[in-house]
């Protein structure tokens, strides 16, 4: 992909996912897998997300609900402007253009999503795909991600050690502590996997 430029995000009619999310709570795992990672694992801009998020996505239905007078009217006016911006995705995806008025509960949930998934990351299981952990945040206030094994993962070939003992053989599987050398330095001399001591 790299070699052919840059990647493009966008919406097109020209491709089809073939993974399929059937369920809420596949689309909250879908979210919160990877959304504290790209805010890079930092608690401030997880505060300034909410904040902003609150902003454009609830300030004006709240004020159209619980507001007065030109409070009220400015709400419902942001909440309308909100709702007609996303009519073109809707018109895109064949979506009823009453799902415009949805994306302050789509943002709430959205947020939650995001929040959950910090939460997951500050508990050492951020970023699980496929049964494997990908990220997370290897101590408190960091903002690197650990170099933890995932569950049932074995090494590709035996490893040496200089006093002749094997790291980590094909067979071994899962259980033992984490030789906590950097990610690059255990990648590259073991191809991916990591040195376990049994």
């Amino acid at each position: 992909m790299k070699r052919q430029g840059p990647i493009w995000l966008g919406l097109t009619e020209r491709a089809r996912s073939l993974r399929p999310y059937a369920s809420f709570g596949e689309i909250a795992r879908m979210i919160s897998r990877s959304a504290y990672a790209q805010l890079n694992y930092s608690p401030g801009l997880l505060v300034a997300t909410i904040l902003g998020m609150a902003l454009v996505y609830l300030a004006g239905p709240l004020l159209a609900v619980f507001g007065h007078g030109v409070a009220r009217w400015t709400g419902l006016g942001a909440w309308a402007a909100m709702a007609i911006a996303y009519q073109p995705v809707l018109r895109l995806y064949r979506r009823s253009p009453l799902w415009g008025l949805a994306l302050p509960v789509i943002g709430a949930l959205y947020t939650g999503f995001t929040v959950w998934s910090a939460v997951q990351s500050w508990g050492g299981k951020g970023g699980q795909w496929k049964g494997r952990i990908q990220g997370g945040v290897s101590g408190e206030g960091s903002s690197e991600p650990p170099c933890a094994p995932s569950v049932g993962f074995a090494a590709a070939s035996p490893v040496k050690r200089d006093g002749g003992g094997e790291t980590l053989s094909s067979h071994a599987r899962g259980a033992g502590e984490v030789d906590r050398r950097s990610c690059a330095e255990t990648e590259g001399a073991q191809g991916g996997a990591l040195h376990v001591r049994p």
